[in-house]
């Protein structure tokens, strides 16, 4: 037996792994339902209500004393 042919098995087991994760992953995609709505569209901050943007700007003179 030739040392190409010893990997075969090896080759076909991960080739089945990945065509099964593969498949879960669009059957999944496929098979959700999707309802988006504002709520859901937030992000999670421990149950508190965001109470400003999170994208502050800094000034340059923070990050040349940091």
């Amino acid at each position: 037996m030739s040392t190409y042919q010893q990997y075969w098995p090896i080759l076909l087991a991960a080739l089945g792994a990945l065509i099964f994760a593969a498949g879960a992953i669009v059957v999944s995609f496929l098979l959700t339902r999707r309802h988006p709505n504002p709520a859901k569209q937030e992000p999670y901050e421990c149950g508190i209500p965001p109470l400003s943007p999170a994208r502050v700007q800094i000034s340059v003179k923070f990050y040349l004393m940091a």
